[in-house]
């Protein structure tokens, strides 16, 4: 074996433990939350009302942008792209020197009809190319007026030194959101006698 071989091998080495590394760092969030109607109304008459989302991202959450447009919608599918500004909220000084306090993204949403799954990839204002967050929401039926919401995202965050940080925020940040949202769907719920 020849050094420049060796130089080879070992370079190749590094960049596999780098992948391994990386791979490794990706933070997966698991949501469940029980909601106080039916799998139907859930989706009809909540997830995709304006009026729920407008309450909903607006007003309890306090986005400062949250918008959907509906791109395709047949007896098969709904598929929409959601333009969302979050509020700032606390960001580590390390992620908002590298992220600024200017965070958004695209979420790209496909509802599938016959199984009742919304499936969600996310493109980022900031490192598009390195940052990774997609998702599936579902529900599972308790009994005719309970349902439990199963959540399941994937964020991976390929930045040195500061992805972990970066995903962590991201999914604490996530986290808020789903349980705030959860219990503001149940008010809604009652209030609106569904």
């Amino acid at each position: 074996m020849t050094i420049s071989n060796s130089i080879q091998k070992v370079g190749q080495l590094i960049l596999e433990a780098k992948t391994t590394k990386i791979e490794e760092a990706m933070k997966e969030l698991n949501f469940s939350h029980v909601i106080n109607c039916g799998i139907d109304t859930f989706w009809d008459q909540i997830f995709f009302d304006d009026t729920f989302n407008r309450e909903l991202f607006h007003e309890k959450l306090k986005f400062v942008e949250w918008k959907d447009n509906v791109t395709k919608n047949t007896d098969k599918v709904l598929e929409r792209t959601v333009i969302v500004h979050p509020p700032n909220r606390e960001i580590p000084g390390a992620v908002s020197k590298l992220i600024g306090d200017n965070i958004g993204y695209k979420e790209f949403g496909k509802f599938d009809r016959a199984t009742k799954r919304y499936h969600v990839e996310v493109e980022t204002n900031m490192a598009k190319e390195k940052t990774q967050v997609r998702g599936d929401i579902w529900l599972e039926r308790i009994d005719d007026t309970h349902s439990r919401r199963r959540t399941v995202f994937t964020i991976e965050v390929k930045i040195m030194v500061v992805g972990k940080l970066v995903e962590e925020s991201i999914a604490k940040d996530m986290t808020k959101s789903f349980e705030e949202g959860a219990v503001f769907t149940n008010e809604w719920i009652k209030l609106k006698g569904l």
